[in-house]
């Protein structure tokens, strides 16, 4: 559908002065003397940064068969939308529900749970184990290098561990079915980069 201006039609005003929109067909528009607006569809659907990393981390983890040695796949998050840590966990572990329970006293909220929707955890129970971590940057940049949050998050249903000097990045482990989160050295340090950087240029 394509709008042009046309007296006796919808009047908008604005900026002092007035113009009637009125929608036409192009066949019909092209025997009729009136002015083109510029008016461009598009299609739009939803979309999770949630998604967007457990698809990504689901295709890597079996890309490369079966390994000897532990494997971690580094991930930058670069969406518009965002990345908070629970975009982060959802898409390993699964999506959390709560669990609504029918009492005498009416409904009750018994707890939450994790649905098998992650990369780490399917229907059939734990997925992806050759992949033993995931090092996770959000919104990585070269003019950002010393700010970058980033977090390695190991696998707990991991087949080979990951036992390397990545340990002293912030982490993320599993213990007694709950989420750890460590502090670690930032990329300010393994870097060796001042908080300001790039530097403003000397004069």
């Amino acid at each position: 559908m394509v709008f042009y201006l046309r007296a006796g039609s919808t009047t908008v005003k604005g900026g002092g002065s007035s113009s009637s929109l009125s929608p036409r067909a192009l066949r019909a528009a092209a025997s009729q003397e009136c002015d083109q607006l510029g008016i461009h569809s598009a299609r739009s659907k939803w979309i999770t940064t949630r998604e967007a990393i457990r698809k990504e981390i689901a295709g890597k983890a079996s890309r490369y068969g079966q390994l000897d040695r532990p494997f971690v796949i580094a991930l930058n998050v670069t969406s518009d939308w965002g990345c908070d840590d629970d975009d982060v966990v959802d898409a390993l572990f699964g999506t959390e529900s709560h669990i609504i329970r029918w009492t005498e006293h009416g409904v009750e909220n018994a707890g939450t749970r994790r649905n098998p929707d992650g990369a780490w955890q399917g229907p059939k129970g734990p997925s992806n184990t050759r992949n033993s971590a995931v090092l996770l940057f959000k919104g990585a940049a070269p003019w950002n290098v010393p700010r970058v949050a980033m977090r390695l998050y190991n696998n707990p249903h991991a087949r080979r561990a990951l036992r390397t000097a990545l340990s002293q990045l912030p982490g993320a482990i599993v213990e007694n079915n709950v989420l750890r989160l460590l502090d670690g050295i930032d990329t300010a340090a393994i870097f060796g980069l001042p908080d300001v950087w790039p530097a403003e240029p000397q004069s």
